[in-house]
C-alpha cells in the first residue's frame, strides 16, 4: 500500500467502491470492439480496413478502436486528461487482454512505425504530459514496433470540444502539424490517439504524412470511436 493511499484511498471512478480506481464490477461493463469499421462509412470491416470504395479518402487506410463507447470510459479519461490521474490510466491498461484481443495485429503491421498525435509545446507544460504518447506506450510494450517523430504541432490550436460543427473542427487544425523527422521509404505509420469523433486530428495529421510520398500506409489507433460523445 503506497502513502498515497492512506491520504487519498483508491475509489473506483464509476461506483466510488473504495480500494480501487476500476472495481471488477465496472471492468465488465467495459466492452472490446470485436467488429472493427472502415473511417470513413463506419460500416463494418475486417481489420478496420478502409473499403475499397472508400480510398477516394487517401488520409488512413485504417483504424483499430479498443473498446465500444461506454460511459466509464469516458469518465476514465477525463480523469486522465484532466485530473492527471495516471494512476487510474496505468490500472485501466493493465487490466487489458492484449493477446486475446489484438494479436493479430503484431503481424499486421509489419513495417509500421508508431507515431503518438503529438501536443503544442504550450499544452504539454500546460498538462505535463501526453495522453497520446502514454496511451503509445502502453499498446507498444504489446505490438512492439519502432518508434516515429515525423510530426510536430506547430499551432496551439483549440480543444477540439470548443467546437461542435465539424466544419470549425477541421478548419481549427489546419496547419496545425508540420514534418519533423522525414519517415523512411515504404514504412506504414500507426497514429495514436485517445477518441476521435469527427476524426479531424487524424486526418490532418495523416496529409502531411502522405504528402511527402515516403509512406504507403497510415492506420490510427484509439480507445473508442465516439459517435455519441464529444471529444474530451
Amino acid at each position: 500500500m503506497f502513502l498515497s493511499d492512506f491520504f487519498y484511498p483508491r475509489t473506483c471512478v464509476n461506483c466510488h467502491y473504495l480500494g480501487t480506481y476500476l472495481c471488477p464490477k465496472c471492468l465488465t461493463k467495459l466492452l472490446y470492439l470485436k467488429d472493427q469499421r472502415c473511417f470513413y462509412c463506419q460500416r463494418p470491416s475486417r481489420y478496420g480496413l478502409t473499403h475499397p470504395g472508400c480510398k477516394k479518402n487517401p488520409e488512413i487506410d485504417g483504424i483499430i478502436s479498443l473498446f465500444h463507447y461506454e460511459p466509464i470510459l469516458k469518465k476514465i479519461i477525463h480523469q486522465f486528461k484532466y485530473g492527471l490521474a495516471t494512476l487510474v490510466f496505468n490500472e485501466f491498461f493493465n487490466s487489458i487482454n492484449w493477446f486475446e484481443h489484438y494479436q493479430y495485429y503484431r503481424h499486421w503491421l509489419k513495417n509500421t512505425y508508431l507515431q503518438p498525435i503529438p501536443l503544442h509545446h504550450q499544452r504539454l507544460a500546460q498538462r505535463g504530459f501526453n495522453q497520446a504518447l502514454l496511451i503509445a506506450q502502453k499498446i507498444n510494450n504489446y505490438l512492439n514496433l519502432p518508434w516515429g517523430n515525423f510530426l510536430t504541432r506547430k499551432i496551439n490550436t483549440k480543444p477540439q470540444v470548443s467546437f461542435k460543427d465539424k466544419s470549425f473542427r477541421l478548419n481549427n487544425l489546419r496547419g496545425a502539424f508540420e514534418l519533423g523527422v522525414l519517415p523512411p521509404f515504404g514504412a506504414g505509420v500507426l497514429l495514436v490517439d485517445d477518441v476521435i469523433t469527427t476524426g479531424a486530428t487524424l486526418k490532418s495529421a495523416a496529409q502531411i504524412l502522405k504528402i511527402t510520398g515516403r509512406i504507403k500506409k497510415i492506420y490510427a489507433c484509439l480507445l473508442y470511436t465516439s459517435d455519441a460523445a464529444d471529444d474530451l
